[in-house]
């Protein structure tokens, strides 16, 4: 009798603990960054998923392989619920783990370039030495069906300038520096047809 009224006990506190802990979360809005760290997958989706995201004008992150997720109006800690929910009923990933932070943590001490436009997951990724506009773009799952490879904006500094990324690796594929910016533009061409 006494061993269950101590579980019964120790129940309690843990739920209101974990509740306090719960109604103290900040609601995700439109225009915030978060930060995303995704665990029990594989080392490379790792590497591809991990960094900080900005929520969209109409509420949403996109994230590679299950596209848009509504965010704005969810607490960090019900945003990955739904993320990793939404990865395990895609079959994509069996037991993934979602960390979502608004001030980043060591996440956002580290340098990123952001990538833009015509991609399938427009985000940040982290810089590293010796990384290139095509690096940076395969990182966000490459080019939409409507991306232009020839006429990508780089902006450094507030400096624009226009590379042509048809050839990766080629003359104009820019080695970039913490802080760029890649804007890849959609193309002029129709696909079908007229």
């Amino acid at each position: 009798m006494k061993y269950s009224k101590i579980v019964l006990f120790v129940s309690i506190i843990l739920s209101v603990g974990l509740s306090n802990v719960f109604a103290q979360e900040p609601v995700l809005k439109g225009g915030q960054s978060i930060a995303l760290k995704i665990t029990g997958v594989p080392q490379k989706d790792q590497a591809d998923l991990n960094g900080l995201y900005s929520i969209s004008d109409d509420g949403s992150i996109r994230l590679q392989f299950i596209g848009t997720v509504k965010a704005s109006g969810l607490k960090p800690s019900e945003l990955a619920a739904r993320i990793e929910s939404s990865y395990r009923s895609a079959e994509i990933y069996t037991k993934p783990t979602i960390n979502i932070s608004i001030n980043g943590g060591d996440i956002e001490n580290q340098r990123f370039v952001t990538i833009m436009g015509e991609i399938k997951t427009p985000r940040q990724v982290a810089f590293t030495s010796g990384m290139t506009a095509s690096d940076a773009i395969a990182q966000c799952g490459g080019y939409t069906d409507f991306g232009d490879r020839r006429r990508v904006k780089l902006v450094r500094a507030g400096v624009e300038k226009t590379v042509d990324l048809r050839k990766v690796g080629g003359v104009d594929d820019a080695k970039l520096q913490a802080g760029d910016r890649i804007v890849v533009r959609q193309s002029g061409f129709k696909l079908f047809g007229n």
